[in-house]
């Protein structure tokens, strides 16, 4: 479990919302948004506070992981999943990925393709600006993103694809705080 974030904890008994100490609010909220649709009501579990059966649902205790950036050898070794920001650029037609650490909603770049990887899932942000060259690369982004990654996910790993300006709420809710506004043009 990381310190930094929120995680759904799913088994045939109950949902759990697990809090680590240093999860934003956001993440909460959209953790209860996720499972709003379950007919059970989710336990919200804070980080040291966890019952037994909490433990027992993930197949007993582990330690947790409190810091911001994880170095490449602890991924492969224990397959963190951590959330990562990148930037695609294209410089003169080679495509070159550059990750953001600490990453908020200013560093998304309007005028670029973004990763928002997630572990789980990536998230492809396409900026207003984008080029038009590149938005039609994104399976070929996509699969060199995987090919490159050093902890070997599957290429079936689920890309979801969004645009500037309609960002849904389970991308929003990675970041700390979301400003609908900020990208308008006055």
């Amino acid at each position: 479990m990381n310190s930094n974030t929120v995680f759904i904890v799913c088994s045939h008994l109950n949902y759990y919302i697990w809090c680590g100490k240093s999860s934003t609010g956001d993440e909460r909220q959209t953790a209860k948004l996720i499972i709003n649709n379950s007919r059970k009501e989710p336990d919200i579990v804070i980080e040291s506070q966890e019952k037994d059966t909490f433990w027992q649902a993930l197949g007993g205790k582990d330690d947790y992981i409190t810091p911001k950036r994880l170095p490449v050898n602890l991924l492969l070794q224990s397959n963190t999943q951590i959330v990562r920001l990148f930037e695609v650029l294209n410089e003169n037609g080679k495509l070159i990925t550059q990750e953001i650490f600490d990453f908020s909603q200013e560093d998304l770049n309007t005028n670029e393709i973004m990763i928002l990887d997630i572990w789980s899932s990536l998230f492809i942000w396409i900026g207003s600006g984008s080029n038009r060259k590149d938005v039609d690369d994104l399976d070929k982004i996509i699969k060199e993103y995987f090919k490159n990654d050093p902890c070997q996910r599957s290429i079936e790993t689920p890309v979801f694809k969004i645009r500037q300006g309609i960002e849904p709420v389970y991308f929003t809710g990675f970041f700390n705080t979301w400003n609908d506004n900020l990208f308008e043009v006055n």
